[in-house]
């Protein structure tokens, strides 16, 4: 498996914008040491094909769900609860985290986002973060 590659937000973000880009989620850890796991554990059960209304794999609804990892997507997930889901735009472009790409999800640390509130505005709750905007196509950042 691959290793972690350090990376801008920006950069990062740009993933979902892509239309053509094989990532459509970016899955986000509490410490960089949970990337290679997590990546490994949520790339050994397929993705479900997009029909419509994007689902995601038992295994990563768990661990959202369970609020182990918070999660972005290009398409909307009205079955998540907007406490589990981040918006890019709330990121700082700026911001550098670390990410591991496995189509179509990349497994993402950024320092302070789950456990502590970013300075971009993000309100910390003790379920880790409440996002007040909700993930839709064309996002701008």
């Amino acid at each position: 498996m691959k290793t972690p590659e350090q990376i801008s937000f920006r950069d990062l973000a740009k993933l979902l914008q892509d239309p053509q880009g094989t990532i459509d989620y970016l899955v986000y850890v509490r410490e960089p040491e949970s990337i290679q796991s997590t990546a490994e554990w949520i790339s050994a059960e397929p993705a479900r094909p997009y029909r419509g209304q994007p689902e995601l794999t038992p295994l990563l609804r768990g661990l959202v769900e369970r609020n182990i990892v918070h999660i972005s997507s290009r398409h909307p997930l009205p079955k998540i609860p907007a406490r589990f889901q981040v918006d890019p735009r709330d990121i700082p472009p700026f911001q550098r985290g670390e990410a591991l790409q496995i189509a179509p999800y990349a497994v993402v640390h950024i320092p302070g986002l789950i456990k502590d509130q970013l300075k971009s505005g993000l309100n910390t709750t003790d379920t880790g973060f409440t996002v007040t905007r909700s993930i839709h196509r064309g996002m701008s950042y």
